[in-house]
């Protein structure tokens, strides 16, 4: 696993580049954080939000 200081460090240089990032660590799960993360449906909002420009 990564662990969060680097997620933590590639968030803050993305947010500095303009990027709206979001990191949502989930301390007590371990590598099965997909579940939780897949059941968040503020996920699929933030990800509809955003589309490349053809």
């Amino acid at each position: 696993m990564v662990p969060p200081s680097e997620s933590e460090e590639m968030v803050a240089a993305l947010k500095g580049c303009g990027g709206d990032v979001r990191l949502t660590l989930y301390p007590d799960l371990g590598h099965n954080s997909w579940t939780q993360t897949y059941n968040n449906m503020a996920l699929y909002s933030w990800l509809l939000r955003h589309k490349r420009d053809a």
